[in-house]
Parts: C-alpha cells; structure tokens; sequence
C-alpha cells in the first residue's frame, strides 16, 4: 500500500560531466576530419587524419554515453567510466597531435587564432580524465553507496501524468474507490456495522470478517473527529468503506468529518428535500456542492495528485447516505428522492417508530407499513434503500423486501454471538 513511484531529479551539477562529454566529441568530430577543422577555428591540419580514424569513434562513444548519461541517470555509475574514458582518451589524442604541431611552428594556434576551440577540448578533456578516474573509483570502491547517490525524489503533484502515484493500487482515481458505492450502484446488496466506539481493532475484525462497509457513528457515539481518523485509517488498512454518522446536517460538522478520509456520510434526520440538497452541498465539490477545500488528509495532503483532480475522483467516489427516520420524511419522500447527489436512502426503525408514537416497537403494524413506503418509492425512483436491523434473519428478509443496505450494531453482533455461544455451551 502507498507505494511511492519516484522520478529521477537531474540536479544542474549532473548535467557538467555529459555536456563536457558532448562538447569534446563535438570538437573531435570535427577534428578528425582535415578539411572541417576550421569550423572550430583550426584550419586543415596535415598530420590529424592520422589519427583521425581513432579519435573518431572515441568521439562518438563519447557522444552517444554523454546522452544516454542525461536521459537514464541509473547507468550513470558504471557508464559514467567508459564514457570518460572515451571522451578523454580521444581529446588527450587530439590535444598531444595540436601541441606537437604547435610545437613546430604552426601558426594558427601561436597566434592564438583557434584559441577558443583548442582551450575547449584541453579543458574538457582534462576535467574528463579526472572526473573519469573519480566515478570509477567511487564506483569501485562503494558501489551501493555511488548507486544512492543518484538523487530521487516524489514527482510534482501538478504533473499532469502524476495522479495517483502514492497509491498504484486506486487505479485512474487519486482516491480509494468506494466498494460500497459501486456495489449499491450496480445493484448488489452491502452489509455494514455501526460502531459507536473508537476501537480500531475491532474495525479491523470487521474488514477482516467479510463486511462491506462500517458506519462510524459520531451522533450517538461519543468519538471526537480525531477518534474519528484513527478509525477510518483502520478501515482503509483492511480495505472496508468507512462511512460516517455525522451528529447533524451542517456544513461545517460534515466538511470536519470527510477531512479525515471517510468516503461517504449518513446524514440523520432528512425530512425534507432541503436537507437533503444541504447535505449534498455540504459533502461535494463545484459543481455538484460548495464544500470547503483544502490539502487534508482525505485529499493525501495535496501530495498523490493536485487538488483540481483530487476533487474530481472525491465527486465520484464520496456517498451521500440520508437517513429516513421521520414521520415528517414520508409526504417530502419523492422530492428527497429527486436529490441529485444522494447516493442512496437508508431507513432508521428506532426513530421512526418514536415519530410514529410507538418507541421501540419497530414491528408494530404502522411502522412495517411506513418502511414499506419508504422501500417501494426508493425502489420505484431507481434510488437504492437500506435499513438498520439487528439480526442476519432481519437482515434477510430485508433484503428480500427489495433493500440493497442492511446494517448492525457492533454490541448487537456482540450480544448475539455471546448468547449463542453461552446457550450451545450450556445445551
């Protein structure tokens, strides 16, 4: 997981030993060649083509290592040897042939008329030969050590090919993407576990044991948003959707919680379409909402890819969860449903059977005919649906009503595994 894909940093310094390299096969080139030599100020030298059938393909290795030097910085080490010596070696020869005819009386170069090109070729030819000893003794003396020195470094988060290059694994989208929304989206049922307690080992356990999503209840939970984080970073090292249960629809309160990198937020208490384009606005960015931005951990900082195309990926990947669990819901239910932005509706039997005046008995005859309601218009508007249940057979037969989201209680999976277990101990 967040593996860093790094690039090579070429530091200026780098470029000295290769554009030496390059200017002296230049110069050799040329000067391996009588009649051209006056192109670098050396008019033809009788004697050079003499040495001209050597020194050229020098120049030309030197030439094609000073390129390959620039272009793969990982040869530089064992590469860095042969081209210098190349390089070297064929301007030493050039040079010892340009002195020897100066020596005997050539006037071109005691005039100081091709000062410019044979200073050149001395110069680079010089530092050549001493950079050349020192990569290969550096070389062969500490190899790993030479190799390190190849500097690297994270590419620029505003490189148009960079997105997502923290996370390999999260595909074209510089976040995670969000199973449990592609799952509802393309119609397959999820099953999740509110947690109202901040216990990363135990969203660990559940990730581990096979569930979709977990549902991180800040409204009835007494987590604070850094508890929070510490749970959805739990969920992301087990690849289970954190999802959290906000307190209230604000802005600010949801803006806090989706900071920390949960991919979507079940917003209670959604009785009219107002609120639900409130929440909507609250969790998405322009155009689909006015959320607040910045390089948060959800965004990995601004590091794993720019903000402009972090907030593309979010707009897809966030979800939008309202929770219908009001009397009040029922009459506004088609025009919540009409919502852009809403990614799915889940039904909360406890309050609204308090709404319905019949607190805790989410059986009674007028709550089962509210959740059907509010199941068939979800079905009918193409909207998926959930509910909170306390059992798997609940969770069944919710499912068999058409529902593609059931949820449980982390202490009703507890209290219901710790009697099964006692009760088969004790048969």
């Amino acid at each position: 997981m967040n593996d860093r894909n790094l690039t090579i940093r070429v530091d200026p310094a780098d470029l000295l030993l290769p554009g030496l390299a390059l200017i002296s096969s230049v110069f050799l080139t040329v000067a391996a060649f009588g009649p051209w030599a006056s192109m670098v100020g050396v008019t033809s030298v009788s004697g050079m083509e003499d040495n001209g059938v050597l020194i050229l393909p020098l120049a030309i290795v030197a030439g094609i290592g000073a390129i390959a030097y620039i272009v793969r910085p990982a040869t530089r080490i064992w590469l860095a040897g042969i081209m210098l010596a190349a390089f070297g070696l064929a301007t030493f020869i050039g040079v010892v042939d340009w002195i020897t005819i100066a020596d005997e009386g050539y006037a071109p170069l005691r005039d100081a008329e091709v000062g410019w090109g044979i200073q050149l070729a001395v110069v680079s030819g010089t530092a050549g030969a001493l950079m050349s000893f020192a990569a290969l003794m550096d070389w062969a003396l500490a190899p790993d050590a030479a190799e390190e020195r190849v500097k690297r470094e994270p590419e620029r988060p505003d490189d148009p090919e960079s997105s997502n290059r923290l996370n390999p694994e999260r595909g074209d989208s510089c976040m995670r993407t969000n199973a449990m929304k592609a799952k509802l989206l393309d119609g397959e049922p999820v099953a999740g576990v509110i947690i109202s307690s901040a216990d990363e080992q135990l969203v660990e356990v559940l990730g581990l044991s096979g569930f979709d999503y977990v549902m991180i209840d800040c409204e009835h939970g007494h987590m604070s948003v850094r508890e929070c984080e510490t749970l959805v970073r739990a969920s992301e090292a087990v690849g289970i959707t954190p999802v959290v249960r906000v307190p209230h629809n604000a802005p600010d309160v949801i803006l806090r919680h989706l900071d920390t990198g949960a991919q979507g937020i079940v917003i209670p208490q959604v009785n009219t379409a107002d609120d639900a384009r409130a929440a909507v606005d609250a969790v998405y960015y322009h155009p689909l909402g006015q959320r607040g931005l910045a390089g948060t951990r959800a965004a990995d900082f601004g590091l794993s890819a720019s903000l402009a195309e972090y907030t593309v990926d979010a707009n897809k990947q966030l979800a939008v969860i309202a929770l219908i669990e009001n009397v009040k819901a029922l009459d506004e239910l088609d025009e919540i449903l009409q919502v852009e932005g809403i990614t799915a509706v889940t039904i909360g039997p406890a309050d609204l059977s308090q709404s319905l005046g019949h607190p805790g008995n989410r059986h009674h005859p007028d709550v089962e005919a509210a959740i059907d309601q509010i199941i068939t218009t979800a079905i009918d508007a193409g909207v998926p649906v959930g509910i909170n249940t306390s059992t798997g057979a609940e969770a069944k037969a919710a499912r068999d009503r058409g529902c593609l989201q059931t949820s449980v209680s982390s202490w009703g999976l507890l209290a219901g595994a710790t009697r099964a277990y006692l009760e088969a101990a004790a048969s």
